[in-house]
């Protein structure tokens, strides 16, 4: 489809995208800095619309990555050569040597839940000032409600976001998502009202290992009904 400049099927008489819009897919929209000569020279770096582009060795290069809960993939084309390469891999990382990152990553995460077991036989704070629903403009609405003397969070459009929050520290909680296979447990962070009341609530990952395209830290929660 791509090396055919949107046309696919039978004789290529399908067209998923135009010429024009393809040729606009693969011209420069923001330029990249730095060179890489190694293992190919090439001159200069820049991103497309969702591609990488850049020059290997004198031929066009278009390029990028993919991944998901459990899968990671690469694309690269050189439509000169006419020749596309796709790499799916069944793995969480797409480098081969992250052991240390790992090992780092677990380091960090362990020392929190290290310390919310110290403190937990210290009275944690008034739970009720907290729960409610908060809104992100783009996101979508969180709920957090009250079970078991803990503060349980569910996000209305991301079903699997949901998950028990542990006391941290001053108004901040730590949220242990129920599905383990994310990685991406997080510090979720109150701002209370003049009477102490939660009235707004950011996010951010706490392992350096959390995928990038969750984007908590982009997430600005105002709350916007209380339970």
């Amino acid at each position: 489809l791509q090396l055919n400049e949107g046309k696919y099927g039978p004789e290529l008489k399908k067209s998923l995208f135009s010429k024009k819009v393809h040729g606009e897919m693969w011209t420069p929209q923001t330029i990249i800095s730095g060179r890489s000569t190694v293992p190919y020279k090439s001159n200069s770096t820049s991103y497309g619309l969702g591609w990488r582009l850049t020059d290997i060795n004198g031929y066009f290069q278009a390029m990028h990555t993919g991944g998901l809960g459990g899968v990671v993939t690469q694309t690269t084309l050189l439509p000169e050569l006419n020749l596309g390469i796709l790499v799916l891999t069944n793995q969480e990382s797409g480098a081969a040597g992250v052991k240390r990152n790992q090992e780092k990553g677990n380091e960090i995460t362990n020392k929190i839940w290290q310390e919310i077991e110290a403190q937990s036989k210290n009275k944690s704070p008034d739970l009720g000032s907290y729960i409610g629903a908060y809104k992100d403009p783009w996101f979508g609405q969180v709920f957090i409600t009250e079970k078991n003397n803990l503060l349980y969070v569910q996000a209305e459009k991301s079903p699997k976001l949901r998950g028990q929050a542990f006391y941290y520290k001053g108004n901040t909680f730590v949220v242990k998502w129920e599905d383990r296979s994310m990685n991406a447990d997080v510090f979720m962070t109150f701002t209370l009202s003049k009477d102490g009341v939660g009235d707004r609530m950011k996010m951010e990952a706490i392992s350096p290992l959390t995928d990038f395209s969750f984007d908590f830290q982009d997430l600005n929660f105002e709350k916007v009904l209380d339970q």
